[in-house]
């Protein structure tokens, strides 16, 4: 083709039409890429929910799923949903899983019930952890989720900071609970109690307690410590007095109870 000579008409407009492709793809590319972030998102409708009521970002495409959660954007949303005012020393500290439950714990009005949970296990001789009664209330209240089995890699741990997403699920459950719910919450935890227990029962206990608010995937990867937990309360077991309503059958094999009926065999 000599230099300066026009290009054929079917050259230019496949020019002119590859170009315009270009182009469209660029734009495309260029301004959904919140969009598709929050196609990727397992809490695309909770994060639709909070985005809806005006919380946590301006627009969904905004949203920023992946991004963990800091106290500054917490107060916000607290103070939304509190209608009282909300401070913080340091806006830009993660917020970890732990101190969100127990935040949004305490702005559904359940805070004094979680004492109530933990006040009743420490009486009780089964040394709680702290959160223990927040944790339980917030799975309670349904502001936990158990990531499928596919999902596990999203699990945190309660002293990790806590995602956008994550936070998003739990906000737009604490939005869409009703006073009926909340009230049999409330209800539920009043009926706590611990009866006597004996010294491998609490065993048991404690270990089962200290788990509460961890993970399942990461509290099957602590079965062996429960296992040998649960061999130690046996061992204690086989040292404890005979319990009145459980005695070992002499000639072998079953129990009796006190009255003298036969029962299964004993464990």
């Amino acid at each position: 083709m000599v230099q300066g000579e026009p290009l054929p008409a079917d050259t230019q407009v496949m020019l002119r039409t590859a170009l315009v492709v270009c182009l469209l793809s660029v734009v495309a590319l260029g301004s959904t890429p919140g969009a598709n972030a929050i196609t990727r998102s397992w809490a695309s409708p909770q994060i639709e929910a909070v985005v809806g009521a005006g919380l946590m970002a301006p627009s969904i495409e905004a949203f920023r799923p992946d991004d963990p959660l800091t106290s500054g954007e917490l107060a916000v949303v607290l103070a939304s949903v509190t209608a009282a005012g909300v401070s913080t020393d340091d806006p830009d500290r993660l917020v970890t899983v732990r101190e969100l439950n127990a935040r949004l714990v305490t702005a559904a009005g359940l805070q004094p019930d979680a004492r109530f949970l933990r006040q009743t296990a420490l009486l009780a001789g089964l040394s709680p952890t702290p959160w223990l009664g927040t944790e339980t209330v917030a799975r309670l209240l349904g502001l936990r989720i158990n990531h499928p089995r596919e999902q596990e890699g999203l699990e945190l741990q309660l002293s990790q900071p806590v995602t956008r997403a994550e936070a998003a699920y739990s906000v737009a459950r604490l939005l869409a609970l009703r006073e009926t719910d909340v009230r049999a919450v409330r209800d539920l935890v009043a009926t706590f109690t611990v009866p006597t227990l004996t010294e491998p029962q609490a065993a048991v206990l404690i270990r089962a307690l200290a788990l509460v608010g961890a993970p399942y995937v990461w509290a099957g990867v602590r079965l062996a410590g429960l296992q040998a937990a649960a061999a130690r309360g046996r061992a204690r077991c086989r040292r404890c007095a005979p319990r009145p309503h459980l005695v070992r059958d002499e000639r072998g094999g079953g129990a009796e109870s006190a009255s003298g009926a036969r029962g299964p065999p004993a464990r």
